[in-house]
């Protein structure tokens, strides 16, 4: 017997048997739930049927048809595109930006491409990102443990680290990936006959008033207001 594994001798005395002792016996199938008075129809069932296939990705209900499952799908979800991974109930949005701001407003997940190289924070839009990091990091420094230098940007540090002092521009603290690329700039930008400005604390020349500004700003933390004249500090 398929069922309680009794052994008989003739086919008949097993026929009488099942009919007698298991014929009210039913055994639900666990993923379409149809029902079987045979554990060896089941088993069949299981192996060969495409039942588990038939499952609603949006709701989780479980069809015995494939045509039964694409009338429920047009149906009820023709519209749903996204679904929620986080809600215990499903929640299902037709549009990828009401998901992530579904995400961003209930679950605190941001799912944006562009991520702040401080604080990990994702955004979804550049200037977004830009104004987080003015906003939040504008006055953040970074210390080498190799040297006094500082920066503003991490990856600034890293490559300060990697390449080492010799590859920064002494004066305006400009990184270059070459030595050849430093005596250029040295040559173009501070060295020539026609310095207009200085630094009134360490006396060093400049071509250009935003070299001043910036190495006012970026070596003796000096920071000037819409007016050149006006140094904020």
């Amino acid at each position: 017997c398929p069922t309680c594994h009794k052994m008989f001798t003739q086919r008949g005395s097993l026929n009488r048997h099942i009919q007698v002792a298991h014929l009210q016996l039913r055994i639900s199938c666990p993923i379409c739930q149809k029902e079987f008075t045979l554990k060896g129809n089941l088993k069949r069932h299981i192996e060969f049927s495409p039942c588990e296939r038939l499952i609603c990705q949006w709701c989780g209900k479980k069809f015995t048809q494939s045509g039964s499952l694409t009338r429920h799908i047009n149906g009820l979800h023709k519209n749903v595109r996204y679904l929620c991974p986080v809600c215990p109930s499903p929640r299902y949005f037709t549009q990828r930006g009401n998901l992530r701001s579904h995400l961003r407003v209930h679950h605190k997940i941001s799912c944006g491409k562009f991520v702040c190289n401080w604080c990990g924070k994702h955004f979804t839009q550049r200037g977004s990102l830009t104004r987080h990091t003015q906003g939040a990091h504008l006055n953040i420094r970074l210390h080498c443990p190799l040297c006094d230098k500082q920066c503003t940007q991490k990856a600034h540090l890293i490559a300060h680290i990697k390449h080492g002092p010799d590859n920064y521009c002494s004066l305006c603290t400009r990184y270059f990936t070459t030595k050849s690329s430093i005596k250029r700039h040295m040559r173009e930008q501070h060295f020539n006959s026609k310095h207009r400005a200085a630094c009134p604390i360490c006396h060093r020349h400049f071509s250009r008033d935003g070299y001043l500004r910036q190495h006012l700003k970026t070596v003796h933390d000096i920071g000037f207001q819409n007016n050149f004249n006006t140094p904020n500090v």
